[in-house]
């Protein structure tokens, strides 16, 4: 997860390694995952060295916020699952 450090989320994670993302399907909001770990390592991206291979991938451009405070925190994933629910998604109706 890389973001700049001096947001609150890489505060949190400094102080208290436990993490954990959810995610939602944009297309099917009832489908969804969920991680659960622990952060790792923390490597500086001041250069952006890990962020730009992936907003390359799916922007076609380096990554736009640059700067010293760049950081990438490393994520060992302890726990893993996802759910679809079974309803059907029908916006607008």
């Amino acid at each position: 997860m890389c973001t700049s450090d001096a947001i609150a989320k890489a505060k949190d994670m400094r102080r208290d390694p436990r993490v954990a993302l959810s995610l939602t399907d944009i297309t099917n909001p009832y489908r969804m995952a969920a991680i659960q770990g622990r952060v790792v390592k923390i490597r500086s991206d001041e250069g952006c060295r890990y962020m730009d291979p992936i907003s390359v991938k799916y922007t076609g451009a380096p990554f736009p916020s640059r700067g010293p405070d760049r950081v990438c925190f490393v994520i060992a994933v302890e726990k893993a699952a996802q759910r679809t629910l079974s309803f059907v998604h029908s916006p607008g109706n």
